[in-house]
């Protein structure tokens, strides 16, 4: 029987077999902040939560995701371990070397009133652009 090779890919390149995609830039610095939580600070990280709030979806979707609790410019991710005056975490990730574009303001701007709007009521809130700004937040923030 002949010995099939498959091709290799780059690190943190994930492909689904199915559906040929791939898991883009923003998506591998969160894969990668993950990690660096569960290896570093083991205890907090049982407190780590995904906002699923990516995704394109259809007007159906969308508005039963709505309905079913989507917030509109959630941040990524949300770390629910009270720490010194904060009762946790919201952090909004972009991939590296990401600058605005007119067509993400709109966007840009509901995260950035759904941060301010949770610091408003004691919560901690940053946007980080790549991985080693999202891992000086989170140092930051444990320290």
């Amino acid at each position: 029987m002949p010995v099939v090779r498959r091709k290799k890919r780059p690190a943190g390149v994930l492909v689904s077999k199915r559906t040929k995609q791939t898991i883009g830039p923003e998506t591998r610095v969160q894969i990668m902040l993950v990690e660096y939580i569960k290896l570093k600070y083991p205890r907090e990280s049982q407190f780590l939560i995904r906002i699923g709030n990516e995704g394109r979806r259809s007007a159906l979707g969308h508005t039963i995701a709505v309905q079913s609790g989507l917030m509109i410019g959630a941040s990524d991710i949300f770390l629910a371990f009270p720490h010194r005056s904060y009762h946790g975490l919201f952090l909004e990730l972009k991939r590296e070397k990401w600058k605005l574009t007119e067509s993400q303001r709109e966007h840009f701007e509901r995260q950035d009133a759904f941060i301010k709007r949770m610091q408003s009521v004691g919560y901690a809130g940053y946007f980080a652009i790549g991985f080693d700004e999202a891992r000086k937040v989170i140092d930051g923030y444990l320290s």
